[in-house]
């Protein structure tokens, strides 16, 4: 496959996911509360993104700490977003 292809299925995959877990995440809310919804999502999310982190890219452990400090900001701020989204 070409660049453009590769860029088109991801963003299609990307907005497809997105959307159903969104979706979920809205009926999961109203069940359990938002709180509790929201940090079961995150958690799992976490983990699997680790998962896939390790067993895919577990060479490419970034050296440069503030890139990794940005990285830890930004997993702050989604996090409070969303939050902020299921409530």
């Amino acid at each position: 496959m070409d660049n453009t292809t590769i860029i088109l299925v991801g963003g299609l995959g990307a907005a497809i996911s997105w959307g159903i877990s969104d979706y979920l995440a809205a009926h999961s809310a109203k069940k359990v509360g938002p709180t509790l919804a929201s940090a079961v999502v995150n958690i799992l999310a976490a983990l699997v993104f680790i998962l896939i982190y390790f067993v895919f890219f577990r060479d490419k452990f970034p050296t440069n700490i503030s890139g990794l400090a940005y990285s830890v900001a930004a997993g702050v701020v989604l996090a409070l977003g969303a939050f902020a989204f299921f409530r």
